[in-house]
């Protein structure tokens, strides 16, 4: 056997994390994806610092597409380096960073200017 200091207590607790046999031949299938659960980097230059339902977050990268929102959108300097990031929730795959002292009407307001109904 290839991984001969594996016993089949292992293997059973390792089958019970993925959903037992039907979460085997989904991840055989690949039909599931295994993410480290600490912050990894995303490479696919996505928005939103790259974080999908199949990917980890990168952080750094989050923060920064933020902070570069809020210097386009509202002309805003701001440094988001020490906000720190509750843990990822799976299933839930998208974050927004929301300044404290941003109000609910220059939100509104800009949302009509990048949003035009067209009416």
């Amino acid at each position: 056997m290839k991984y001969g200091e594996v016993d089949l207590g292992q293997i059973e607790a390792m089958l019970n994390k993925i959903g037992g046999i039907n979460g085997m031949r989904r991840l055989l299938a690949d039909e599931t994806v295994i993410t480290d659960k600490v912050a990894k980097v995303s490479v696919n230059g996505l928005a939103n610092g790259g974080i999908t339902y199949a990917t980890g977050l990168d952080t750094e990268k989050f923060l920064a597409d933020w902070t570069e929102f809020y210097k386009v959108h509202y002309g805003r300097e701001i440094n988001l380096s020490t906000v720190p990031l509750p843990p990822i929730t799976v299933g839930f795959g998208w974050g927004v960073v929301v300044l404290p002292n941003l109000t609910v009407q220059q939100v509104f307001d800009k949302s009509k200017e990048l949003f035009p109904s067209g009416a």
